[in-house]
């Protein structure tokens, strides 16, 4: 009786299927896989369509801004100004050397600024000079706050400056005819720039 027993509980074990723990544990887990993945592609799309409608905004708010009038052109331009160097800061720099970011940005904006006054309302270039004092700042301001390790990732603030601040500062110099405000030269280079990519 018992090597009957034995025999078929033998015979028992050949005709189940072989399976492993771990196989059978990612068979039970496979549909709370598949409940995850369906909700990041949805999410992915989400996203691709949040960037889509916010690039068609941007790309008609910039046209219209170029094109129109050369105070629409300035605020646009120091927006832009603005959200660059930080975005450059914050991948570069993270969060050392606030101040001295700070410093760098107010720096830019009043650079273009006067830039743009002086080419497009005939203010004195001199004015420009006022921001050498901002730039001589940034060192003092280190020094001052006892900054000794890292040192030489100071050089980043004024690469940011001379990166996206001295283009976009210069820009102003591409629309202006004369006297006469002309943004069509500037939007060319914008689509040239925009079909290569």
């Amino acid at each position: 009786n018992t090597a009957r027993r034995d025999s078929k509980t033998i015979a028992s074990l050949r005709k189940r299927p072989r399976t492993h723990p771990r196989s059978a544990k990612s068979l039970k887990t496979a549909p709370k896989i598949l409940q995850t993945i369906v909700p990041n592609q949805r999410r992915a799309m989400n996203n691709f369509w949040k960037r889509t409608v916010f690039g068609l905004a941007f790309l008609v708010v910039t046209v219209f801004c170029i094109i129109w009038d050369r105070t629409l052109f300035g605020a646009l331009f120091l927006f832009v100004l603005y959200f660059c160097l930080k975005e450059f800061y914050r991948i570069t720099l993270q969060d050392r050397y606030m101040l001295q970011q700070k410093i760098a940005i107010l720096t830019a904006a009043a650079a273009f600024a006067l830039t743009a006054c002086h080419y497009f309302y005939g203010l004195s270039l001199h004015y420009l000079s006022l921001c050498i004092f901002p730039l001589l700042l940034i060192p003092v301001t280190s020094v001052f706050y006892g900054v000794r390790e890292d040192f030489q990732d100071l050089g980043l603030v004024y690469l940011g400056l001379l990166y996206i601040g001295a283009p976009i500062c210069l820009s102003p110099v591409l629309v202006m005819d004369g006297d006469v405000y002309d943004g069509w030269m500037l939007l060319s280079f914008f689509i040239i720039q925009w079909c290569s990519d």
